[in-house]
């Protein structure tokens, strides 16, 4: 049996390289800690303290002048285009706050508010942009327009904002569009007008609620800002 395969000396030399390679672990840990506690920069963006940063929007803050990038290596090109000094940070991050971290009554009901309105904001946009596509699409065909016009001027939003709007499901409905768009396109149009009332009386009656609750609790807050600022 040559040297090579001899089973003492295989396990042997495992057992100095599992030794070698648990050392080098150890040593690549303490490396990485003591590069944490001394160096900042080291850390995760999630983990960095920003609130004192430069603001470019209510989203971005500038990262640190000596946080290491991960674009750092880049060629001069890439570099000079790509976004590697501004990082988006969520608004609801702890190290994010500016002043109190503890929400309102009142900042709760208007943040819910902002992202209901903003919801519906989209919902409105797409289903007009429906409309409006619809619209010519049934006009080209009436005028003589060829069938196949359906997938030029409607696309994977427009069907998605059918969804709903009748008993057949979505992918019933495009395939009832595609086979007669002359004959079904008027009755979904019909359906999506239908839609966008709805969307436009619940877009009103947001508005409603967030002016009542301004005014019940919104004002207090105001004056109270405004006297501390004042201060």
């Amino acid at each position: 049996m040559g040297c090579a395969n001899h089973p003492i000396r295989n396990k042997k030399r495992d057992a100095v390289h599992r030794g070698q390679l648990q050392s080098l672990s150890r040593k690549r840990d303490l490396r990485t800690s003591s590069l944490s506690k001394v160096q900042p920069w080291c850390k995760s963006v999630l983990n960095l303290d920003l609130s004192s940063s430069m603001t470019c929007t209510p989203s971005y803050r500038l990262l640190p002048i000596k946080y290491m990038r991960q674009a750092s290596t880049l060629h001069p090109l890439r570099a000079a285009v790509l976004n590697d000094h501004w990082v988006c940070v969520p608004s609801d991050h702890q190290n994010f706050h500016l002043g109190r971290n503890k929400k309102s009554t009142y900042e709760k009901k208007l943040q819910d508010c902002e992202e209901d309105c903003c919801e519906l904001d989209v919902l409105l946009e797409s289903t007009r942009a429906a409309i409006r596509r619809m619209e010519v699409l049934f006009q080209r065909l009436s005028t003589g327009g060829d069938i196949s016009l359906v997938d030029t001027y409607l696309t994977v939003l427009d069907w998605r904002c059918c969804n709903g709007i009748t008993d057949e499901c979505g992918a019933n409905l495009e395939y009832t569009v595609r086979r007669d768009p002359s004959a079904t396109l008027p009755l979904v149009i019909e359906k999506l007008k239908s839609k966008q009332e709805k969307l436009l009386a619940a877009q009103e009656g947001l508005f409603k609620s967030m002016k009542e609750a301004f005014l019940k609790e919104g004002a207090s807050e105001v004056r109270v800002d405004t006297k501390c600022d004042s201060l």
